[in-house]
């Protein structure tokens, strides 16, 4: 059974008062995450077509680049239970904007041979002769190649937002130094403490899982 992943939305308001600017950035998020949180219920129910666009509903509010790459996967998980060439080409279609969107992408490697195997596995679908006889119904194997990629997994995201924005983040102890600056976006793994502060506004803490 697949387990959930966490989109975390989480707006350190370090200013007095709110500006209209900053709220709807805010009321962007929101709307990312309720995208996100159904997209991840069809995704579990295995409604890949609808998870899909989920996801692209999420990116539409805040293009985020990893909607985009769960909208990949959502297309090949179900390229690979059905043998679906058109889905194969939606998901080759998705990484590719996932890594246009985000072009130093750690994964733009492994991104960029699932493509390559997705391609392959379309033309083997195409060229294959069409299925005759008892379990004729039954959708083809996916290529060894295509198996060895395995599962994907939907990714999560953590969002850290602030107003003024630049304001320093801190993962756990401040001894270890600044990690980035608002706003972030990314993914943390396990328990942590994270400390946003900015000079002559107050420190914000928050512990996250």
């Amino acid at each position: 059974m697949r387990s959930r992943v966490v989109f975390v939305v989480w707006m350190a308001i370090c200013a007095l008062a709110l500006p209209r600017a900053h709220a709807q950035q805010a009321d962007a998020l929101r709307k990312a995450q309720a995208a996100f949180d159904q997209a991840q219920g069809d995704f579990l129910a295995k409604k890949y077509d609808d998870a899909a666009r989920g996801f692209e509903d999420a990116y539409a509010a805040r293009p985020f680049p990893q909607f985009i790459f769960n909208v990949g996967v959502a297309y090949y998980t179900k390229a690979r239970a059905t043998g679906d060439a058109a889905s194969y080409q939606k998901a080759i279609d998705a990484f590719r904007k996932y890594l246009a969107a985000d072009p130093k992408a750690a994964d733009k490697a492994e991104i960029e041979k699932k493509i390559g195997v997705f391609e392959a596995e379309i033309k083997r679908l195409k060229d294959a002769p069409a299925p005759t006889g008892e379990g004729s119904a039954a959708p083809p194997p996916p290529s060894q190649e295509v198996q060895q990629l395995g599962e994907a997994k939907v990714r999560g995201l953590f969002v850290i937002e602030s107003d003024p924005s630049n304001a320093t983040i801190y993962i756990d102890d401040k001894r270890k130094g600044p990690f980035a600056t608002t706003p972030w976006s990314g993914t943390l793994e396990g328990d942590h403490k994270v400390i946003v502060e900015k000079r002559g506004y107050t420190v914000v803490e928050k512990s996250i899982s």
